[in-house]
């Protein structure tokens, strides 16, 4: 008798599927994997696909407005009114290019502002820090008086439970020491 299932089939149970197995398996996780990577890609619109950098193109500089135009042709002559072409320097064109490309407000504030604004700042947060400690410690003086009240009153009722279960302990005493005189001065009958 051959082993393996007695009916039906028998070839199923020797069969070796070889490498196609490993073939679909690989075919599946890459399949999955590109798929999840693509819903990570387009789960946010304004991202790139598979999350690489974007950047902003860096805008052609405009001519400014006060600038003269330059003349058409070097060897022309300069008119008594018109004025030499104004050309930026190379530290402003970098900062206009970067401006522009991080969509920066222009410097616009005068110089000392900033420090003295985070100072001021600073002495409010102070204030705001102080006034909120003082709040707190109040909150816990308040908390603190009322436990140790509460740890007061059931200290004096403890003590008066104790006072009362002595008085009790004492009359019961008495009452326990009569009995065993009466038992001493009345004989016992023997019948």
């Amino acid at each position: 008798m051959r082993p393996g299932p007695a009916y039906g089939y028998p070839h199923s149970f020797h069969s070796w599927h070889g490498p196609r197995r490993f073939v679909w398996f690989f075919i599946g996780a890459a399949s999955a994997t590109l798929w999840m990577k693509h819903k990570e890609a387009h789960r946010y619109p304004n991202d790139r696909y598979f999350g690489h950098c974007y950047r902003p193109a860096v805008p052609a500089l405009q001519p400014r407005a006060d600038a003269t135009p330059p003349p058409a042709s070097p060897d022309a002559p300069m008119s008594p009114t018109s004025s030499p072409p104004v050309s930026l320097p190379i530290s402003s064109r970098a900062a206009e290019i970067s401006s522009a490309v991080n969509h920066m407000p222009p410097a616009s504030l005068p110089w000392g502002y900033p420090e003295s604004h985070r100072e001021r700042q600073w002495e409010e947060e102070k204030k705001k820090l102080q006034s909120i400690t003082r709040q707190a410690e109040d909150v816990m003086t308040k908390i603190s008086e009322a436990t140790v009240d509460t740890m007061l009153t059931a200290m004096e009722a403890l003590k008066v439970k104790l006072a009362e279960h002595r008085l009790q302990r004492e009359e019961a005493q008495r009452e326990l020491e009569k009995k065993l005189e009466e038992q001493r001065n009345v004989p016992h009958r023997f019948v």
